[in-house]
Parts: structure tokens; sequence; C-alpha cells
């Protein structure tokens, strides 16, 4: 028969053994909750500007709205962005924040997004996920991201009928300006007064393009079947293609259907070949910074193609 000593310490375990699990939740509890990023980069099967849509379309359809997302955003590749430091191996890039790694993993199993899998993934080669926690500094709580009951405005919050304008409150008849409180001759703006040089403008301040009835306009929508010549300098290049910055609109030519062609003017856009291959030779032979004059064509975005050389460039390329 088992002496009653010998069951004191399994009893012991066992009462405990709550308390250890309670104390496992409650850390779990009051630790803050760390929102975390999702980013996805997708390389295209076909990089056409019909896939493009089409894959951006299907991110916007079935990954927007997840339970516990705090940011969703989807975007073609900024192709002017092309330092050594730019990593440009992929042509799609959808950000995804989440309030915690828990809300992450139900959205992961989620039905639309297994949806969004298996009805696009015919559009790309390569998929590449980065997957980070975001900075102590901008962590949440749960309770954070919800409206606390004693921040909503109370009953007695509201303002009293003592508070509103009294009668005695307005202007009196004697309160107008008199005749000597008008400004002076003196006290008009001098000479001196005027605008410096260097207060004008800078080119980086002009207005946004407008619609014929003032609405503001995009820039692609702006410059949208452009067909003309530009002036500008050579800000970086690599293979078939360079980055212009636009100094003027020399001429538009007849088959121009751009609604506001000198919204090209002060902004990068990139030049690329097409099929001529002439033109490749050209964009080869082009050096950084230099000035240049280019009959270009609007494609998509910020891509405009190069369509034709002058003699002086048919020229270069002979040499």
């Amino acid at each position: 028969m088992p002496r009653p000593l010998a069951l004191v310490p399994l009893l012991a375990m066992l009462l405990a053994a709550p308390l250890w699990a309670q104390e496992d939740r409650v850390r779990e509890r009051d630790e803050p909750v760390r929102p975390l990023a999702h980013m996805v980069y997708f390389t295209l099967a076909e990089d056409t500007p019909d896939n493009r849509e089409a894959l951006v379309n299907a991110c916007r359809k079935y990954l927007t709205e997840h339970e516990g997302t705090m940011h969703f955003s989807v975007g073609v590749i900024g192709e002017e962005f092309d330092r050594e430091v730019n990593d440009t191996e992929f042509d799609i890039a959808l950000n995804l924040i989440f309030v915690s790694k828990a809300a992450h993993d139900t959205y992961q199993t989620h039905p639309r997004h297994l949806e969004f899998i298996e009805s696009s993934s015919h559009l790309w080669s390569k998929v590449r996920v980065f997957d980070s926690y975001l900075a102590a500094s901008i962590q949440a709580t749960p309770e954070a991201a919800r409206t606390r009951e004693s921040d909503r405005p109370r009953e007695t919050d509201r303002p009293r009928e003592t508070d509103r304008r009294r009668e005695t409150d307005r202007p009196r008849d004697g309160d107008r300006p008199r005749e000597g409180d008008r400004p002076r001759e003196g006290d008009r703006p001098r000479e001196g007064d005027r605008p410096r040089e260097g207060d004008r403008p800078r080119e980086g301040d002009r207005p946004r393009p407008v619609t014929a009835e003032g609405a503001p306009m995009s820039f692609v929508a702006a410059v949208r079947g452009f067909a003309g010549e530009i002036t500008g300098s050579v800000v970086s290049k690599r293979e078939e293609r360079i980055v212009v910055e636009v100094k003027d609109v020399s001429n538009l030519w007849r088959g121009n259907r751009a609604e506001n062609a000198e919204a090209l003017v002060g902004t990068r856009i990139v030049v690329v070949a097409g099929d001529n291959a002439n033109v490749k030779r050209f964009l080869e032979l082009v050096e950084t910074g230099e000035e240049i004059r280019l009959d270009l064509a609007h494609r998509e975005g910020e891509r405009f193609q190069l369509v034709e050389l002058n003699a002086d460039q048919r020229e270069r390329i002979q040499r």
C-alpha cells in the first residue's frame, strides 16, 4: 500500500498546472499585438499592359477589406527608379499591413485569398514575399484598435445654451472703423516689397493639370495618347530604355491625343526602344546627363516609345 506522503508532490503538480496555464494566458493578453507588414512582389509570366491591369484588378477584388487589415495598396513597378540599389526584378507590388500575426494567418487561409491564387496564378512566373513586424513605436494593441467607450462624446459635452453667442457679443454701431482708421498712403506696399526672384514658385510647385471643366487630372490622364517631340536631359539608363527629365514640349504631331501635353514638362519619363533595331542602338549610345531631343509616342503609365530618329541621331549610330 503506497504511503500517503508519496502522493503530495504529484497532487501539488496537478493543482499548479491550471495556474501555469492561467499565467500564460495573462502574459499573452498583456503583451502588445505587433502589426505585421506583408509585402508581395510578383514577376509576370508575360509583362504586358493587359496582364499588369488584370493582376492589379484581381488583387483589388480578392485581397481588400479582410478582417484585421490596417493598410492595402497595389501597383506597378516605378521603372524610373533604377539606381544600383534598386531591385527591379518584379512587375507588381502588393503591400498589406495586418494588426497582428493572427490576422495575417486568418487572411492566408481565407476563401477569397485562396480564390485569388487559383484564378490568377497563371499570370505570374515568380512571387517573393517579405513579412516583417513593424517597429515598437507604432505597435497597436487590440484595445487601441477599438473606440473606447470613454472616448465617445458625453451628453454633458454638448454646447450649452449659455455658450451660444450672446446678443451683447455682436459688434455695436460704435465699433465700426472710423475714417482715421483707414490705411494711409504710406501703408501701401513699397516697390521693394515685391516678391524677389527667389520667391517665385519652383518647377515642382507648378499646378497639377486640370480638365477643361477645371477638375484635377492625373499625370497619366493628361498625357495619354501623346505624340510629339520633347527636349530634356538623360537622368539614367539601362538596357533598351532611358529615363529623361522633360524640359520642353517642342512639337505636337497630327496624331497627338493628349489633353494636356505640357504636363510632361518638369517630369521624369521612361523612354523605351520598341522593336526598332536602330532605336535600340541609339539608346545604347546615349550618355547620362546628355541633353536630348526625342520623337515620342505615349504607351502606358510613364512609359513612352522613341518612334523615330532624326538625321543627327541616324548619323550617330552609323559612326
